[in-house]
């Protein structure tokens, strides 16, 4: 991610403007048991795009980052084991304070609204997407 914004920012910064969004975790937001190094690199990725965020934003560049829990995604099911089994379904269900599981076009949207041009005044921040989840 790194070289990436290092490849990326300076063209915006040159064109006064651009909107760049990172999808991390909220794995750097909420640690889980038994995944450390996952959550310290996510946690630093974060923090990653907060300076970026901040560097880059008096030149009318914004860099954001949202992550995702609680998805009704293919890999989030099936790490959680609801893939297989239903009642695993509705227990990580009952665990996410909205009760429910995200859709993918719920995060699509949200993306779209913060590189669609209008949103500019948002940089360096961290979007959880995940129905409540990182603030139990």
């Amino acid at each position: 991610m790194f070289y990436a914004l290092k490849a990326l920012l300076p063209p915006l910064v040159e064109q006064k403007s651009g909107q760049v969004v990172i999808n991390t975790s909220t794995a750097g937001l909420r640690p889980q048991p038994f995944v450390s190094l996952y959550s310290a690199f996510r946690a630093g990725a974060n923090a990653l795009v907060r300076t970026a965020g901040l560097t880059v934003g008096q030149h009318g560049v914004t860099v954001n980052a949202t992550g995702t829990y609680a998805m009704n995604y293919p890999s989030f099911l099936h790490d959680v084991g609801a893939d297989t089994d239903p009642q695993k379904l509705k227990d990580t269900e009952a665990g996410v304070p909205m009760k429910r599981l995200g859709e993918p076009d719920e995060c699509a949207y949200f993306v779209a609204s913060l590189i669609d041009g209008v949103g500019t005044f948002q940089t360096g921040q961290f979007f959880a997407l995940d129905g409540g989840w990182s603030f139990m």
